[in-house]
Protein backbone atom coordinates (compact mmCIF):
# COMPACT_ATOMS: atom_id res chain seq x y z
CA UNK A 1 0.00 0.00 0.00
CA UNK A 2 2.59 2.60 1.12
CA UNK A 3 6.21 2.52 -0.02
CA UNK A 4 7.35 4.78 2.83
CA UNK A 5 5.90 7.06 5.47
CA UNK A 6 7.60 10.42 6.03
CA UNK A 7 6.89 12.60 9.06
CA UNK A 8 8.38 16.13 9.08
CA UNK A 9 9.16 17.33 12.61
CA UNK A 10 9.80 20.95 13.51
CA UNK A 11 10.02 20.60 17.29
CA UNK A 12 6.42 21.63 17.90
CA UNK A 13 4.04 19.64 20.07
CA UNK A 14 1.59 19.41 17.18
CA UNK A 15 4.17 17.81 14.89
CA UNK A 16 5.04 15.28 17.61
CA UNK A 17 1.41 14.18 17.71
CA UNK A 18 1.82 12.71 14.23
CA UNK A 19 4.51 10.24 15.32
CA UNK A 20 2.33 7.63 17.06
CA UNK A 21 -0.15 7.61 14.18
CA UNK A 22 2.64 7.30 11.62
CA UNK A 23 4.17 4.47 13.66
CA UNK A 24 0.82 2.68 13.69
CA UNK A 25 0.47 3.10 9.93
CA UNK A 26 4.00 1.79 9.38
CA UNK A 27 3.32 -1.30 11.47
CA UNK A 28 0.04 -2.02 9.68
CA UNK A 29 1.45 -1.58 6.19
CA UNK A 30 5.04 -2.73 6.65
CA UNK A 31 6.27 0.56 5.18
CA UNK A 32 9.46 2.09 6.58
CA UNK A 33 8.99 5.17 8.74
CA UNK A 34 11.22 8.18 8.11
CA UNK A 35 11.31 11.04 10.62
CA UNK A 36 12.63 14.26 9.09
CA UNK A 37 13.73 17.09 11.34
CA UNK A 38 13.06 20.49 9.83
CA UNK A 39 15.37 23.25 11.08
CA UNK A 40 15.05 26.97 10.44
CA UNK A 41 18.63 28.22 10.88
CA UNK A 42 17.34 31.60 12.01
CA UNK A 43 15.85 29.87 15.05
CA UNK A 44 19.12 28.24 16.12
CA UNK A 45 20.31 30.28 19.15
CA UNK A 46 23.89 30.79 17.99
CA UNK A 47 23.14 31.39 14.30
CA UNK A 48 22.48 35.16 14.28
CA UNK A 49 25.46 35.96 16.48
CA UNK A 50 28.00 33.84 14.63
CA UNK A 51 26.77 33.32 11.08
CA UNK A 52 28.57 36.29 9.57
CA UNK A 53 31.69 35.76 11.67
CA UNK A 54 32.16 32.06 10.92
CA UNK A 55 30.85 32.15 7.38
CA UNK A 56 28.27 30.17 5.49
CA UNK A 57 30.50 27.10 5.03
CA UNK A 58 31.00 26.64 8.76
CA UNK A 59 27.29 27.04 9.41
CA UNK A 60 26.51 24.45 6.74
CA UNK A 61 29.07 22.08 8.26
CA UNK A 62 27.46 22.48 11.69
CA UNK A 63 24.08 21.53 10.27
CA UNK A 64 25.69 18.67 8.37
CA UNK A 65 27.19 17.39 11.62
CA UNK A 66 23.77 17.47 13.25
CA UNK A 67 22.29 15.60 10.30
CA UNK A 68 24.92 12.89 10.69
CA UNK A 69 24.21 12.55 14.40
CA UNK A 70 20.46 12.30 13.95
CA UNK A 71 20.74 9.80 11.11
CA UNK A 72 23.11 7.38 12.59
Amino acid sequence: MYQRIVVPLDGSDIAELAVPEAERMARLTGAPLHLIRVVDPRQVPWYPAYADMVGANAVQEAFGDEESVTNG
